[in-house]
């Protein structure tokens, strides 16, 4: 029996997708700039470039499971 998530329409998976990778990317922004500003973390410019680069890529890794769901072919009836 599929679940109730594989049901959703394709135009439904990506308009909830949609939303929820603008909300994941602002979080996420919010999260790694006061992180990354915060006086715990080392002020260096190098130990600076290696976090921003660093979180500037890790953010995509939990978003491919959500761009799979969102391109799933929709199951005929």
């Amino acid at each position: 029996m599929p679940s109730s998530a594989s049901r959703l329409p394709m135009r439904l998976r990506k308009l909830i997708g949609t939303f929820l990778l603008m909300a994941w990317i602002i979080a996420y922004t919010v999260l790694a700039v006061t992180l990354g500003t915060a006086s715990f973390f080392p002020q260096h410019v190098a130990v600076q470039l290696v976090y921003y680069v660093v979180a500037g890529i890790a953010w995509i890794f939990p978003v491919r499971y959500l761009l799979a769901w969102m391109q799933k072919p929709d199951t005929p009836a």
